[in-house]
C-alpha cells in the first residue's frame, strides 16, 4: 500500500497487519535544470517546458502581486476539488507576510486573476500554493506572459518539481525565491531570463525521498 502524501508529517503512516509493506515516492538520478537569470544571479530550477524565451535578450519582470487584475481584491474565495473531500472543500484566501520574507505578499495566481497590461510580454515571479503549478503559468500565458519563474514557499522549501509548463518557466526553491523577491522590490526595472530546460544525468544525490511522502513510526 502506498505510504501517503500527508507531507513529512510524523506518524501518519500506520499499518495494520505485520505483512503490509509501505510504498513512498522518490527520486531518479536525472534533472531538467532551467535557470532564472537576473542582475549578478543565475538560479537553479527545474522545468520540463518544451518552449524557451529568444535569445540575446533580457525581459522585464514582475511579481504576480504587482500584476493582478483591478477586479482582484485582497480576499478571494477559492474552491478547489480535492481527492479526499465531496463535496469539494474552500480556502479563505488572502494576502499574508509570509514568515522570513518581508518583502513578499501575495495573492492566488487563477486563470484571469492577472492584468494583461501589467504582464504582457514579461517574466511573472508567482508563489507555490493553494491551485496547480501548471495553472499558474497557464495564467500568465492567457495575460500576454513571456514566461513565469514559480518560487516555493516556506512550507515546501527546497521541494522543486519539473512541470512541463505551458510556456517558458522554471521551479526554484523558497530560498532562492527569497533573493528573487529582494531583487524585485529593490530594483527600479527589473529584467531576467529564463534558460531552456536540459536533461542532466547521473545526478547525485539520488535516490531521495519526495517531499510529500509521509512518515511514521507506526501508531497503531
Amino acid at each position: 500500500m502506498l505510504g501517503g502524501q500527508l507531507r513529512p508529517n510524523a506518524r501518519v503512516v500506520s499499518n495494520h497487519r505485520a505483512v503490509d509493506i509501505h510504498g513512498r515516492a522518490s527520486t531518479m538520478d536525472r534533472e531538467f535544470p532551467a535557470y532564472a537569470i537576473f542582475g549578478d544571479k543565475k538560479l537553479k530550477g527545474q522545468s520540463l517546458s518544451p518552449t524557451r524565451l529568444a535569445k540575446n535578450k533580457l525581459y522585464p519582470m514582475v511579481s504576480s502581486k504587482d500584476a493582478k487584475a483591478a477586479n482582484q481584491s485582497e480576499k478571494r474565495r477559492v474552491s478547489i476539488k480535492s481527492p479526499n473531500h465531496n463535496p469539494p472543500f474552500h480556502f479563505r484566501f488572502m494576502n499574508i507576510l509570509k514568515k522570513d520574507m518581508p518583502i513578499y505578499i501575495l495573492g492566488v495566481v487563477l486563470l484571469g486573476s492577472l492584468d494583461p497590461e501589467k504582464v504582457k510580454d514579461k517574466i511573472v515571479v508567482c508563489l507555490r500554493g493553494i491551485n496547480a503549478r501548471v495553472e499558474k503559468g497557464e495564467a500568465v500565458l492567457e495575460a500576454g506572459g513571456a514566461g513565469m519563474v514559480l518560487a516555493n514557499d516556506v512550507t515546501t522549501g527546497n521541494e522543486i518539481i519539473a512541470d512541463a509548463h505551458v510556456l517558458p518557466a522554471t521551479h526554484i526553491t523558497y530560498s532562492d525565491g527569497k533573493v528573487l523577491f529582494s531583487y524585485l522590490q529593490s530594483t527600479q526595472s527589473p529584467r531576467g531570463y529564463i534558460t531552456k530546460a536540459i536533461t542532466e544525468l547521473n545526478t547525485k544525490p539520488a535516490p531521495f525521498m519526495a517531499a510529500f511522502s509521509s512518515q511514521g513510526p507506526n501508531t497503531v
